[in-house]
Order: C-alpha cells, then structure tokens, then sequence
C-alpha cells in the first residue's frame, strides 16, 4: 500500500488498518515508522527499500481496490529481510541500555530504526558491557541486558538491527 498512502490521505484517509497480529515487535516497527516517514514527505523508494529490512510475507494491496487473487504466496510465503533484528533499547543516556533479540559482536555494525534523527545512523559495537560493568565481546545470551556505546541518541523503544 506505500505508493498509494500520500493519495488516500490526500482523499481523507486519516488512519490506517496495518495487520499486526502475529507479527514481530520489528516488523511492526519497521512498517509502522517507514509508513509515517512516507507519508511525511519521505521518498516512496527509500521507504520501499526500508520494508524490505525485516522478514515479510510478499506485500499486496490486498482487497483495497478490488478482487485480489495474489493475497497468498505458495512459492515464496517469507522473504527473510535484509537486516536482522540485534537489539531493543530499554533506556538511552551515555551507556544505553539494550537486550540482546539476535547475536552481535564486537565489530558488527548495527543500524538504528528509531522515528528520531538516529533513524538508519550506523555505528560500530565497540565497549560493550554486561549490566555488572563485565566485558562482553559476544553478545549470545538470549535476552541479556547490555550497556552499549553508541554515538547517536538512543531512547527506549528503539531498535537496532546488524547493517
């Protein structure tokens, strides 16, 4: 539906219906933020390019203007995305706070999805600490709470994705 938002909203349209259920905390967010940004004056491809980071389903438009007989895909039912979920931000400040979604390591590079001015900034894991201050150069424990440098602001509810 992204090439035909800035019409509908242009026709009234002052909210929409975006299928959630059953879906990751990530893919929300991705669409959800890529949707508002398109709808803010974004480039349509850019935002485009930006769905395609999280695993999806093949985008359709549904039964939005009619009969639509490409609503299931037998041949491809996921596309895998071209960035993976990492992290979710707890808190922000000097040290954010995140927990592990995904393994990174020092050295990887994430990218932040965010509806700040951190949106698509990447950075370097460099620093990175357990919640006792202990070094941690791989970060593979499901759902551990790490202390992450990052030189872009970061605020709870961010995400952050390998890049």
């Amino acid at each position: 539906m992204l090439p035909h938002l800035g019409a509908l909203a242009a026709a009234g349209v002052c909210s929409f219906k975006i299928e959630g259920r059953m879906k990751s905390r990530y893919y929300l967010a991705n669409v959800v933020n890529a949707y508002r940004r398109a709808l803010d004056g974004a480039p349509a491809a850019a935002m485009a390019a930006e769905l395609e980071k999280c695993a999806h389903r093949a985008f359709t438009e549904a039964y939005a203007f009619g009969e639509n007989a490409q609503t299931v895909s037998y041949d491809d039912p996921q596309t895998k995305g071209t960035r993976d979920y990492a992290a979710d931000v707890l808190e922000g400040g000097e040290m954010p706070l995140v927990q592990m979604r995904g393994r990174f390591r020092e050295g990887d590079t994430l990218e932040i999805l965010s509806p700040s001015a951190s949106f698509n900034k990447t950075f370097t894991v460099q620093g990175m600490r357990a919640e006792d201050g202990t070094p941690v150069a791989d970060a593979k424990l499901v759902l551990q709470k790490l202390r992450l440098p990052c030189p872009y602001p970061l605020q709870a509810g961010d995400i952050l994705r390998k890049a």
